[in-house]
């Protein structure tokens, strides 16, 4: 049996200061949100959650960096060490199983998250798709024709009175001419043509297009990029206790 150098009993150290730093925080956010009546500010739980996300990088990162050596080593208590009157500690580092609470905590979350997988937002299904885009192309048409196009202002504005609008342009507004004159000019060329100058003129039925839904191919989505599944809690809390 070999002997831990002093390279390797320093990583063990400063890992275990790494654990003890992480549990004093865990230990600080458990008592502020328990002691006080209402729960802390939005900024003091975002400093809690950052130290312990902190706390936890490091920790992986030392365990992925000395995984060689915690992978190998094992616990064997020298004669000399006091086991009655540390026997917790001795217990604590001979168990080779999690204890009980920590494994129902474990099962407790690997049930939160199978729970939050089932009932995530998936999108839209396949009906509902493609009444929205069989719905959408009509509602934009309808929307647009509510505006005057070629000008700064809208209906609205205009309607309300176009000197009582303020967007802070230097530039001077287009406003947009007016649909009585148009319709004038188009009246006075109706008028100036008669039947004996142009005869009898073929008339055209338009029938309003009605698409078939289920003609209608909508567009097609881009495929989804594959997702590496969740890691689960027992294998998150058994590399972060060994490593591997």
């Amino acid at each position: 049996m070999t002997t831990l150098d002093s390279d390797q009993v320093r990583s063990l150290d400063q890992t275990r200061q790494l654990l003890l730093s992480l549990h004093t925080s865990l230990v600080a956010l458990r008592s502020d949100i328990s002691q006080n009546p209402q729960l802390p500010s939005w900024p003091a739980l975002q400093t809690h959650a950052n130290l312990i996300s902190n706390n936890l990088q490091t920790i992986t990162d030392s365990l992925s960096k000395h995984r060689e050596t915690f992978s190998s080593a094992v616990v064997n208590p020298l004669p000399q060490f006091p086991g009655k009157e540390r026997a917790f500690i001795l217990e604590t580092l001979l168990r080779t199983k999690l204890e009980p609470s920590v494994e129902e905590w474990i099962e407790e979350g690997e049930t939160v998250a199978t729970q939050q997988q089932k009932s995530a937002h998936r999108g839209l299904s396949t009906a509902d798709r493609d009444a929205l885009w069989q719905w959408a192309p009509g509602a934009a048409n309808a929307e647009a024709r509510k505006q005057k196009w070629g000008a700064d202002y809208t209906l609205q504005e205009i309607q309300n009175g176009i000197e009582n609008v303020k967007t802070g342009l230097l530039r001077e507004l287009v406003e947009p001419p007016e649909d009585d004159d148009v319709d004038d000019d188009d009246e006075d060329e109706y008028d100036e043509v008669t039947d004996d100058e142009t005869g009898p003129v073929d008339k055209m039925d338009i029938e309003p297009l009605n698409p078939d839904p289920k003609s209608t191919s909508p567009a097609q989505n881009p495929p989804l990029l594959p997702r590496a599944p969740q890691m689960s809690m027992e294998s998150m809390h058994k590399f972060m206790t060994t490593g591997r």
